[in-house]
């Protein structure tokens, strides 16, 4: 850039000192703010420096650019420094998390073009429990099954719904659901609450032996209580390019396929009650009474409230294999230290207690836990269907006997986009 245009610049923008030009002594470029002529700017340097009637001669002469080259130090000190002008305070704090959240490689994700989602989906929960003993013996428990159907409407990643269990339309007082999972790009939020105290049925048994126990499997049991109460928060370091939210939420598209690393933290508490003597009994009378006894015997417990603080490590991949279908998996581990805890502690003094017993660290209460996610979705931007499934794993371990806890849902959905967002203007 000459000197020229960089004086030019400085005046047209406001930062000059005032200058008066009157049209008939303009070339055929009138002057207006923001638009100045090469002659404006030598009568610039006149003013400053008394010399009209020579600067004049130069400008027309077509010397301008060795006058203006030995003015600019002069200019620059007479050109006073005007601070730039200060945002917001709100916006200038606001600012820097949005961009963080919602900033994208638009190569890779698109924003949804609309404000709102209406869908209905229906959602099939599981849950199982294994209880195995130290000599090998285990029994395997799961609920009845859930069914549920319903229309939802969101914004963002925010959805209110009606839905009705078809396998239990009076309802069931002793079973609780909340599974919810927010999704962002940078981060994303599981948190969930299960308490069953209906039926269970009893889906395995491993005697140890050779013993058929296949009369006793299918059989319905009323003596389980259990429940699981926690969070986890994972971080996905690829979210300009990786779109959780593509797979699992519809608030984006994946245009090219992309995979992230992920990382987090959970917690959970868990409670499992079993009534040991009404189980032995059901079993007796199946199986009966020495078999029985050898099943339960080496089983039995007493109530178990343990919590679990567990750091996460994992990947995730988003694979686009045609136009609007995107296939998506992801895979977490984690190391989690399991610690039991007195029943009667509530709310924040679990967590306390749980960090607290850090401090007693033994790699002996260390287990691996898993967590799993794939989906398949169909998404044109005005309309979208889909199916995905996550799974939530559990182990928990004592010298005498070992429990596994697995949970999660399938889901299949169709719905559509609406209230398109509005462009913003472009300040020209």
């Amino acid at each position: 850039m000459t000197l020229r245009n960089l004086l030019t610049i400085l005046f047209a923008i406001g930062f000059a000192v005032p200058l008066t030009v009157s049209a008939t002594e303009t070339d055929s470029t009138s002057y207006a703010p923001g638009r100045v002529t090469e002659r404006d700017a030598c009568r610039l340097v006149a003013f400053e420096t008394s010399g009209l009637e020579r600067v004049e001669k130069e400008c027309l002469s077509g010397r301008a650019d060795s006058l203006l080259t030995g003015s600019l130090p002069f200019l620059e000190a007479r050109i006073p420094a005007t601070p730039a002008k200060c945002k917001p305070f709100l916006q200038r704090v606001i600012s820097p998390f949005a961009r963080f959240f919602f900033d994208v490689d638009t190569a890779y994700v698109h924003h949804d073009d609309y404000n709102f989602q209406a869908l209905f989906q229906n959602d099939y929960s599981y849950d199982s429990y294994k209880i195995k003993s130290d000599d090998g013996k285990s029994i395997s428990f799961r609920p009845e099954k859930s069914l549920k159907l319903g229309p939802y409407i969101g914004w963002s990643f925010i959805f209110i719904g009606v839905t009705v269990d078809v396998f239990h339309i009076a309802g069931n007082e002793k079973r609780q659901e909340l599974d919810l999972s927010l999704y962002t790009l940078p981060f994303v939020l599981d948190i969930y609450y299960r308490k069953n105290g209906g039926v269970y049925n009893i889906s395995r048994i491993r005697p140890g032996d050779d013993t058929d126990t296949s009369a006793a499997v299918g059989a319905d049991f009323h003596g389980i209580d259990t429940s699981v109460r926690g969070f986890d928060l994972y971080y996905i370091f690829n979210h300009r390019k990786f779109s959780y939210p593509a797979t699992f939420n519809q608030s984006t598209q994946q245009r090219r396929s992309a995979g992230s690393p992920l990382a987090g933290i959970g917690f959970t508490r868990h409670t499992l009650t079993v009534d040991w003597d009404g189980l032995t009994d059901l079993l007796r009378s199946m199986l009966g009474d020495d078999e029985a006894e050898s099943i339960t015997g080496s089983l039995r417990f007493d109530k178990i409230t343990y919590t679990d603080v567990s750091v996460w490590a994992g990947y995730a991949y988003n694979f686009v294999f045609a136009k609007y279908w995107l296939a998506g998996a992801s895979l977490n581990v984690g190391m989690s230290y399991k610690h039991t805890i007195s029943d009667n502690k509530r709310g924040f003094d679990v967590f306390g207690v749980s960090l607290g017993n850090l401090s007693n660290f033994r790699f002996s209460d260390v287990t691996f836990d898993f967590m799993g996610r794939l989906g398949i979705v169909y998404n044109t931007g005005k309309w979208f269907a889909g199916v995905s499934a996550t799974v939530h794993s559990y182990n928990y371990s004592t010298t005498n006997f070992s429990t596994n806890n697995s949970f999660g849902s399938v889901k299949a959905y169709v719905g559509l986009n609406f209230g398109r967002k509005h462009a913003k203007p472009v300040n020209k």
